[in-house]
């Protein structure tokens, strides 16, 4: 049995939600917080230090401190740090990216000391967690950076707006190589701790947190009454010049009415939707 639905447009809308009753994007938000096998290491430039990998180091520094009373001088502290971003569907917009770093206690180094503000830098070239050193450090851009301020407290915590870079790692994924947390001036003390993803306190770790719109499918039905937009046209010799806006019918015929002396005649019909229900960039599949 076939239904008849009458005057009705019937559209499958690619992109947007149940249009019938509200336009919509599906949103979802997901939380990267990698644990061991989270991609982070320091690197170090302190001189029995410059050749050793630090990848599973519980903590992430940006820093310039002295050990002379080890002998061992003064040193530069670098945190590197990757999301593995192949859990966000192809296709998805990005609306928010916020990464959060978990402040460590200063203790040994004593609390924030001056202007310690940072900076988080676009890394531009590969690095491997296991093998990365402060003397074979990978490149990062000047350019593309977001700033922490200096420190309030010894254990503060700071969410980072990282959407356009996220963004970018997305629509490139080959440019994704994480960032390079370092101290927007590297003078002796000036230190920024934070826990990294060998943390043993899962909570303290770094988290990536992104919302994001994927396309779904709506289906609207346009159905409308006497505020419809269709007409019959008639050609038969007394109807000629006059309009049938109001006409139940649509019909496409040609017929005669000899016995009426009114003779033969076409009618023709014509229809029209309002489609402006339908968002802009909508992706019409039917």
């Amino acid at each position: 049995m076939i239904k008849t639905i009458h005057k009705a447009l019937l559209i499958t809308v690619l992109g947007f939600g149940n249009l019938a009753a509200q336009t919509c994007l599906q949103t979802t938000k997901i939380i990267l917080r990698p644990g061991a096998d989270g991609i982070d290491a320091t690197i170090f430039s302190r001189k029995d230090a410059v050749g050793t990998n630090f990848g599973n180091s519980p903590l992430m520094e940006a820093l310039t401190w002295t050990w002379n009373a080890d002998g061992l001088g003064e040193g530069t502290q670098r945190a590197l740090i990757q999301f593995d971003l192949s859990s966000i569907p192809s296709g998805a917009t990005i609306t928010s990216a916020k990464l959060t770093l978990s402040g460590e206690n200063h203790s040994g180094l004593g609390a924030p000391f001056g202007q310690n503000a940072a900076k988080l830098h676009r890394v531009t070239t590969k690095w491997d967690e296991a093998t990365v050193k402060w003397n074979t450090q990978p490149t990062y851009s000047n350019n593309i950076f977001a700033s922490l301020e200096t420190s309030t407290s010894a254990t503060q915590n700071y969410t980072i707006d990282v959407t356009s870079h996220v963004m970018d790692m997305l629509a490139n994924p080959s440019s994704n190589f994480g960032w390079l947390l370092k101290s927007e001036v590297e003078e002796t003390y000036k230190a920024m701790r934070f826990h990294s993803s060998d943390a043993t306190t899962p909570t303290f770790r770094p988290a990536l947190e992104i919302s994001y719109t994927i396309p779904s499918s709506g289906i609207v039905l346009l159905q409308p009454g006497t505020e419809g937009m269709d007409a019959t046209i008639f050609s038969r010799k007394d109807a000629v010049g006059s309009n049938f806006g109001n006409s139940p019918l649509m019909e496409a015929l040609t017929w005669s009415w000899n016995a009426d002396g009114l003779g033969e005649g076409s009618q023709r019909a014509l229809i029209q939707f309002d489609l402006s229900t339908i968002p802009s960039g909508a992706n019409i599949v039917s």
